[in-house]
């Protein structure tokens, strides 16, 4: 009983924050951000307290679950690289990711939501890692929710920042890192 407490708790903490305070300020993009996280920590609330019992006898679920480490520690970089740059050339007012001026260096210069995409990536990481039905549910939602958050935030910025956000999207792509990589 107490498992299901701990999600209830993570569900209304996580919705209620980013819910109160986005709405109000028209920032939708924190909700569907918010809700997304607060699924990923369901799944991975599920994989601590051994909900899921995966068939460990296959060795291809072993494989899928070192891939799924390995993406863990991709989103983990891609979450820690956005927030330092955030932190210091976004000159935040109140959260870190409430930058005063536009970004388009660092990580920013490859895609335009590393910070969703780090997101989405370790929702990914999830399934692979859990490999339950369940889990693939939840984390395919999670993955909507990380890029329905990137679609809305373009429209936010495109309000904040004008005419320089719309020429930053045109050159940056929104998640295709390797894109901008490459070009």
């Amino acid at each position: 009983m107490w498992k299901y407490l701990i999600l209830v708790c993570i569900w209304i903490g996580f919705t209620l924050r980013w819910i109160l305070g986005s709405i109000p300020n028209q920032r939708f993009f924190e909700v569907f951000a918010g809700l997304g996280i607060g699924l990923c920590l369901t799944i991975l609330d599920f994989g601590i307290f051994g909900w899921f019992a995966g068939d460990s006898d296959r060795w291809f679920l072993g494989a899928l679950s070192v891939l799924g480490g390995v993406l863990t520690i991709i989103a983990i970089a891609l979450v820690g690289i956005t927030l330092l740059t955030l932190a210091r050339r976004g000159k935040p007012r109140g959260g870190i990711e409430r930058t005063s001026v536009f970004i388009d260096s660092g990580i920013f210069k490859f895609v335009r939501h590393p910070l969703y995409l780090g997101a989405a990536i370790w929702s990914i990481a999830l399934i692979l890692q859990t490999q339950e039905l369940i889990s693939a549910a939840l984390g395919i939602v999670a993955f909507s929710c990380f890029l329905f958050a990137s679609i809305k935030e373009d429209a936010y910025n495109k309000s904040k920042f004008g005419q320089t956000y719309q020429r930053y999207m045109g050159e940056v792509p929104m998640w295709n890192l390797f894109k901008r990589i490459f070009k």
